[in-house]
């Protein structure tokens, strides 16, 4: 229900203040006074890296609730940052989560001309919570490929430009050195 939000940005006749949607003490108040306890979320629901809680009893980097003391969800934090995540080029930071992950990737590059050379690479992975049941499971496969231009001989320092892409997302990378090891 987004009755009563007129705007990112309002003059409140009541309140004679100017209420700010990016203002986490002004979001919390506009809650507390339009919330009635069930919302769209309540019941089971969870918000996640939003402005309203939509009254979830988990809530994670949520703005209407950030000054609140406590959570009903101790450990949402350890699982949003510290569980690993797959990184592969074209799969978004932190998208696939689980208390264990694989992950595998491969590049090919061609010196075509002098300084200039063609890269082509590809990878796949997965994050599960069980290893025993492998429940949760969940997997990616990426690729893409890029330029690249030999800036240092003696050092064999390339740069360049990568455009990878996984299911539904898409994105431009630029490198200096090598994604892989090279004595």
């Amino acid at each position: 229900n987004n009755f009563g939000i007129p705007a990112f940005r309002w003059y409140d006749k009541q309140q004679r203040d100017i209420i700010v949607s990016s203002s986490v003490r002004d979001v919390g108040q506009l809650e507390a006074q339009i919330s009635d306890g069930r919302g769209l979320l309540s019941g089971g629901g969870a918000a996640r890296a939003s402005v309203f809680s939509g009254d979830a009893e988990r809530v994670l980097m949520t703005a209407s609730v950030a000054y609140q003391a406590s959570s009903n969800d101790p450990m949402a934090y350890y699982a949003f940052y510290l569980n690993p995540f797959i990184s592969l080029r074209g799969v978004p930071v932190m998208r696939y989560q689980g208390e264990e992950i694989a992950q595998a990737e491969v590049e090919l590059r061609w010196q075509f001309w002098k300084r200039f050379s063609l890269v082509g690479f590809a990878g796949g992975g997965g994050a599960w919570n069980d290893f025993e049941k492998l429940d949760n499971a969940q997997g990616v496969v990426s690729g893409g490929g890029g330029f690249r231009y030999e800036l240092a001989r003696k050092f064999g320092l390339h740069a360049g430009v990568d455009i990878a892409h996984s299911s539904g997302t898409t994105g431009v990378y630029f490198q200096v050195g090598n994604a892989w090891f090279r004595p």
